[in-house]
């Protein structure tokens, strides 16, 4: 299944929109990993790894959002998009997150 995608129109200076949504981010419990813009929750009780991907750009944010398949505890076999059935839970957490991520983004 293929990854979430958005681009989220937003106003404002990108470093003030960076900020609020790295501290939203830091507050659901995810940590910015070494790729720019690379966000991740290694740890869920929902099931696998959670990331969220933003690239800024002019006037607008780029969202990618996918949940790695956990087959063990630190074993991922590959990764889903936000729709259907299979690992509801998670995916219903993480598109309440990614509902909340785009307020704080268009409320800077």
């Amino acid at each position: 299944m293929s990854r979430y995608y958005e681009e989220v129109s937003v106003l404002g200076d990108r470093k003030l929109i960076e900020e609020a949504a790295g501290r939203y981010l830091q507050k659901e419990g995810f940590q910015e990993m070494g790729e720019e813009g690379l966000w991740g929750k290694l740890y869920s009780i929902t099931g696998g790894p959670h990331f969220i991907q933003l690239t800024m750009g002019e006037g607008r944010v780029a969202v990618q959002a996918w949940i790695k398949i956990a087959l063990l505890p630190r074993l991922w076999i590959g990764e889903m998009g936000l729709k259907g059935l299979y690992g509801f839970l998670a995916k219903r957490q993480m598109r309440r997150r990614l509902e909340e991520l785009e307020k704080v983004m268009k409320g800077v």
